[in-house]
């Protein structure tokens, strides 16, 4: 036996009641158990057990296991009053929903007035409900929730609530949610609002349908295999194909509905009267398209769910009554209060066919909205310069340029992909040269670039084609729009040889023009009184005055240079003296001197030659202008010369006084 640790010292089962009678205890969370564990925070949770109130009945809280089974034990035994009421506390950590089990127990039959044991019934305690019913409808939902888990993998007990909520609104649309709907008590309706109300004419219309199909059979057992046999969707006698029994007989509905058995029910209970079951049913239906179900039993204030499904290619055209509202395919009636009808129409679907254009390119119209089975056509258009590289998509084909799609079923999107155009640009070279590369395939608007070679000791001569242009040896195209041909001759190179002459020359011609791999020559003339002193360039040679150049293989120069004619002065010297220097070489135009020495004793007598003359023992010679000679006489002095009286002195024998 669990025990709760409050804040004063008492120890009670889970089942009863904090102490105090408080709803809630507060303490410290966390896990709890054991010596030494935390407080836990307790809920008080509580509800009503109705066929109609169910007395004396037992029950259990329990976990809930994945597959919508009861587990753990987690609060209970409880047993309701008189009214079909109980209460218990739970630790608020515990994982919702859970699950409640009312086993036995005695109820007054609406029917008939007799009291009748209670089997097992079951309902789920919900996240955030502190008030739970334990009913039929409850014991539905909880059936139908395993079903739904049992046969879809993975499935949730939320989907499988979901899944009985819609398969109770295939018997009977209500408008209050049976988990925490707390039903009124017929025989004290006191206080109960419109939905209590409700929830507890729909209990009593099921005793009054348990006595109509079953007469004499226990109303509790009846019951139950109605409750089975909704779990299908209708009440029919049949669930999951199989009959339903009672004891060993089928349940025999015949023309009996739960609609009929409530109406009976309100009839008989005043406080009753204003709660009735109203049809919600479909006026007509076209032939392109159906409805599911084509009527549906509502509870007044309930409302209904239709399920419309169109034919393949159409859609819900338009649809009203009963103040629904269409959301997808699923038709919700506003709340109902009589009978009313709906009228629903298809139409058939209109796709947008949508397209896509790469660069290069458009498609025309960019979209066509197309009935369904209907085809449509579009243009295919290329920029100047492309091509269509592909078109794809709605099942179509191309031909000449216009894209017609398949036979539309969805909407579906043409795409179309556009290759630039690549033209071949072709070279044609003449003799002697060369263009590389041969050939070029160029894009649409680009240029491309050739390299010329000329052969050695060519040039190109002429180039065009392709409105390109030629720098240095590359041509370049311009914009490539089309096909197009480059077409290059080549001519021998032909250099300028120049020629420069240095001071008192001359070289002719001064520059001449000379093709690859010939030589040319030059005429050397000299000024007067000058000569060739040297020719260069042009690995040229000089035979006399004419300079022939080497091969030529590229443009040089011939340099000459001139030099003074260099002219022998001589000299011729009489006896008793002498000239000095001997000759000399003196350059055209220039002029000498010469020195005249006579010998002891001597003077000079004279000299002459070369048109120059003497001014003392130096002789200076006239512009010389070729070979010549200076002759100079010597004579004896008539005075010895100073010098000689001391020559003749004789230092030993003077008579120094």
């Amino acid at each position: 036996m669990r025990i709760l640790r409050l804040g004063v010292v008492c120890a009670i089962p889970l089942l009863l009641l904090a102490c105090g009678g408080s709803s809630k205890s507060s303490g410290s969370s966390g896990g709890g158990g054991g010596g030494g564990g935390t407080t836990p925070v307790l809920e008080e949770v509580g509800g009503l057990v109705s066929k109609g109130p169910v007395a004396g009945a037992t029950i259990n809280v329990y976990r809930l296991n994945a597959n919508g089974t009861a587990g753990a034990r987690v609060a209970g035994p409880i047993q309701t009053d008189s009214d079909g009421n109980w209460s218990a506390q739970i630790d608020a950590a515990e994982p919702r929903p859970l699950a409640v089990v009312s086993t036995g127990g005695s109820y007054t039959d609406e029917a008939s007035g007799n009291t009748v044991t209670a089997g097992e019934l079951n309902s789920f305690l919900p996240e955030g409900a502190e008030t739970v019913a334990v009913t039929p409808l409850t014991d539905l939902l909880v059936q139908v929730t395993r079903e739904h888990i049992a046969s879809n993998p993975g499935a949730t007990v939320e989907q499988g609530l979901n899944a009985g909520r819609n398969t109770l609104a295939e018997v009977l649309s209500v408008g209050f949610d049976p988990l925490v709907t707390v039903p009124a008590n017929p025989a004290d309706t006191t206080g109960a609002d419109a939905q209590q109300l409700a929830y507890a004419a729909v209990l009593g219309g099921l005793s009054q349908l348990a006595s109509t199909v079953a007469p004499g059979a226990d109303p509790f057992v009846v019951i139950k295999a109605l409750v089975s046999d909704m779990t299908d969707g209708a009440i029919d006698g049949q669930a999951g194909g199989e009959a339903v029994a009672v004891g060993e007989d089928e349940l025999q509905i015949g023309g009996n509905t739960l609609a009929d058995a409530i109406g009976t029910f309100a009839q008989q209970n005043t406080d009753f009267a204003a709660v009735a079951v109203y049809v919600a049913a479909f006026d007509s239906v076209g032939e392109n398209g159906s409805v599911s179900p084509q009527s549906a039993n509502v509870l007044s204030g309930g409302t209904a769910t239709f399920t419309l499904t169109p034919s393949e290619g159409y859609n819900v055209g338009s649809i009203t009554g009963c103040g629904g509202e269409l959301e997808g395919n699923t038709y919700t009636t506003g709340t109902i209060t009589a009978n009313c009808t709906i009228d629903v129409s298809f139409a058939l679907n209109e796709y947008v066919v949508a397209t896509q254009a790469s660069t290069g390119g458009s498609i025309a119209p960019e979209q066509q909205t197309v009935v369904h089975g209907d085809s449509t056509s579009f243009e295919i258009n290329p920029d100047p310069g492309y091509s269509i590289a592909n078109v794809t998509g709605c099942d179509g084909t191309l031909e000449n340029g216009v894209y017609t799609t398949g036979t539309i079923t969805g909407a579906c999107t043409v795409s179309a992909t556009f290759a630039i155009n690549s033209y071949t640009v072709s070279v044609e070279a003449g003799a002697n040269g060369a263009i590389s590369p041969t050939s070029a395939s160029v894009n649409h608007g680009s240029t491309t670039a050739f390299t010329v070679t000329p052969d050695t000791g060519y040039e190109v001569a002429s180039i065009s084609g392709c409105d390109g242009a030629l720098n240095g040896n590359t041509y370049t195209t311009g914009t490539i729009t089309a096909a197009c041909s480059i077409s290059a001759t080549f001519a021998l190179r032909s250099y300028s040889i120049t020629a420069s002459a240095g001071t008192g020359g001359s070289i002719d011609p001064a520059s001449t023009n000379v093709t690859h791999g010939s030589s040319t020559s030059f005429t050397l003339g000299t000024d007067t009184g000058y000569e060739i002193a040297s020719v260069t360039g042009c690995d040229g040679t000089l035979d006399g005055t004419t300079y022939t150049t080497g091969t030529i293989t590229g443009a040089c120069s011939v340099s000459a240079t001139f030099s003074l004619v260099q002219i022998t002065v001589s000299t011729s010297a009489g006896a008793n003296g002498s000239i000095s220097p001997t000759a000399r070489s003196v350059a055209y135009g220039g002029s000498t001197t010469f020195t005249l020495t006579p010998d002891q004793g001597y003077q000079i007598a004279g000299a002459s030659g070369c048109d120059g003359t003497l001014e003392g023992s130096t002789f200076t010679t006239g512009s010389i202008t070729g070979a010549c000679t200076v002759s100079a006489t010597f004579v004896e002095s008539e005075t010895p010369p100073t010098g000689a009286v001391w020559d003749q002195f004789n230092w030993d024998e003077a008579n120094w006084q």
